[in-house]
């Protein structure tokens, strides 16, 4: 309702606006003088900022995936397909203009004066807020952009300025926040309302970014990364100190981690800060397609999950070889909380859901509600912008890289995740002592003392936040971007012919070379009811042949590659530099 009342009462105040910010239309002084009266005009105009929040139920063209979507600028990217001549305009900037409108208009009509200042300058907070996360999102994808803290009118000198530096948006960037926390309200009636705890959350999750870009990045010649990673951790400290959060939990190891992700509130919920509300009303497309409409997960993901005793699975006898069912046993129950595991059931079905070979085999389930009133693309369930988990491991990594970790950090911040599923906890001496060869040949730019616990902390970071859209940007941060190129792969296939993916004993599919070649099930009792995947389709091939891994034929047709630094940006669009002669292309991509 409120995004109606407020298209309804200040649709002239706003502008259309195309996608890019030289398109604007002049204000008039009725909407600029007659419109900010009160607070209740201040909310309404910032409850449209709550549009700009947004939650990823998947790690798109991600080392998490093995197909991937064609659509996706990631993988255009990697496959080369992403030139010049074909990138997208820089879009977004009406929402720029819209934050920067309030901003300069707020107090037209000296509200100031009358008004009570702890509300308003909430309202003004959550704009800054709003305005520091734009910005964050464009540094991410082109390193430098033109800072704008005003809305521009036909003859703005602004029109044609050119770029600022990293340092300088990442200056006001912080100012934005700082502001933020220190004037947003601590306390709301609902987890969707902005607050100062999603302030620090987003201050905590910036800075390790930009500590880590910094840190990796060191072609860049930037400096400060040990500030912003400072910053980071005094920030999840904060929300850590205001005891207002814990991770939540139903009391069952087996199914806490996944029930979290399923709830049609998250208001009373322990662990999230801000979430996003859906309803059937305005669903998100997401329940399908999370599915296996486009996408399954890899096994170097799978490779990822600890044993239940928190060993590690890649250190197993003969771990690469082992089959579907067998490779869910004694795992992290985080694993099959979040794939589709033997015996699992499709939400409203009563049969064992059978895996999807030409994806891979292992389906993400994590985001799936078993509800009968959702549809194929219909979901009600709430998303967490913001919540502890990722505060937490956000903590523990800031100091870790820092080198001021503690036993008794991790302790509160590892461990407590790790509480949850009832898995074994990390002992930060130990992974010292004892560094995961297999991450770090991953990650070979990692030194120092805490190799061992950075690395287990990217592990861990990679378990609980999967498919939730931070490992595209993990990976980026963290200098490793080659690994991205790399192609995935699924299950292992032992031969072609008949396989067990409920656990049951029975084989319930079959993977075969042709339709014509059924010489390895020909025997089996049940081969007719087989369903049956075929290599000659062309979609999928095994890696050695006749048996190995199932791996995307897409990734021989056209290879992926990384070409360092450059695909660690976006580049801008022709059109954006023929508008405004005075922008740069991003570095790397003149």
């Amino acid at each position: 309702m409120k995004k109606y009342i407020f298209i309804t009462i200040v649709a002239a105040l706003l502008f259309s606006c195309e996608k890019d910010f030289l398109d604007r239309v002049p204000e008039t002084d009725i909407t600029a003088a007659g419109f900010f009266n009160s607070t209740s005009d201040l909310e309404i105009y910032t409850n449209t900022f709550y549009d700009y929040f947004g939650a990823s139920t998947r790690d798109l063209s991600t080392d998490d995936q093995t197909r991937h979507s064609e659509g996706d600028g990631l993988n255009s990217l990697l496959k080369g397909n992403l030139t010049l001549s074909n990138a997208d305009n820089w879009d977004g900037w009406d929402v720029l203009r819209d934050i920067n409108y309030f901003l300069a208009n707020y107090n037209n009509n000296n509200i100031s004066e009358n008004g009570n200042m702890t509300e308003i300058n909430h309202y003004i907070a959550f704009a800054r807020f709003s305005r520091a996360r734009w910005y964050i999102s464009k540094i991410k994808d082109y390193g430098m952009v033109p800072w704008i803290d005003k809305p521009l009118n036909v003859d703005s000198e602004e029109l044609f300025k050119t770029q600022d530096s990293r340092d300088f948006v990442v200056e006001k960037i912080m100012e934005d926040l700082e502001f933020a926390v220190a004037n947003l309200k601590e306390s709301t009636n609902f987890k969707s309302q902005i607050s100062k705890w999603s302030a620090l959350a987003e201050m905590s999750r910036f800075c390790l970014y930009e500590g880590t870009f910094r840190k990796y990045h060191d072609y860049t010649g930037l400096s400060n990364a040990n500030t912003y990673l400072t910053k980071s951790a005094e920030a999840s400290q904060q929300i850590i100190d205001s005891g207002n959060y814990s991770i939540w939990t139903n009391g069952n190891p087996n199914t806490a981690y996944n029930e979290f992700f399923i709830q049609e509130s998250y208001n009373g919920n322990s662990e999230v800060i801000q979430s996003i509300e859906y309803s059937y009303d305005e669903p998100r497309r997401t329940y399908g397609v999370v599915v296996y409409f486009y996408w399954g997960l890899s096994k170097n993901l799978v490779d990822s999950y600890l044993m239940t005793d928190g060993t590690r699975f890649t250190d197993v006898s003969g771990f690469d070889e082992k089959g579907f069912v067998e490779v869910f046993e004694n795992r992290d129950p985080r694993m099959a909380q979040t794939i589709a595991y033997p015996g699992y059931k499709f939400p409203n079905t009563e049969n064992d859901y059978l895996i999807v070979a030409t994806y891979g085999g292992y389906t993400q389930q994590k985001f799936l509600h078993n509800d009968e009133n959702e549809s194929l693309w219909n979901s009600q369930n709430d998303l967490a912008a913001y919540r502890y988990a990722e505060v937490l491991l956000n903590h523990a990594e800031a100091k870790a890289e820092l080198g001021t970790l503690s036993q008794g950090d991790i302790d509160a911040t590892i461990n407590a995740i790790r509480a949850r599923v009832g898995m074994p906890g990390l002992n930060m001496a130990a992974a010292n002592a004892n560094p995961d060869p297999v991450q770090t040949v991953q990650y070979p730019n990692v030194s120092g003392a805490n190799v061992g616990v950075i690395m287990e902390i990217r592990r861990e970071r990679r378990i609980e936040l999967a498919c939730e859209g931070f490992r595209r940007g993990d990976m980026v941060r963290w200098k490793n971007g080659i690994t991205l190129a790399q192609p995935q792969v699924g299950m292992y296939v032992p031969a072609f012919g008949g396989i067990d993916v409920t656990g049951d004993g029975t084989p319930d599919i079959a993977i075969l070379n042709s339709p014509s070649e059924t010489g390895p099930i020909d025997a089996l009792p049940n081969a007719a009811e087989l369903v049956k995947y075929y290599v000659s389709d062309g979609s999928f091939y095994l890696t050695d042949g006749d048996s190995g891994y199932i791996a995307m034929t897409g990734d021989v047709a056209q290879p992926k590659s990384f070409v360092e630094p450059k695909y660690y940006y976006y580049p801008m669009g022709i059109n954006d530099l023929l508008v405004n002669p005075n922008l740069v292309q991003v570095p790397y991509w003149e």
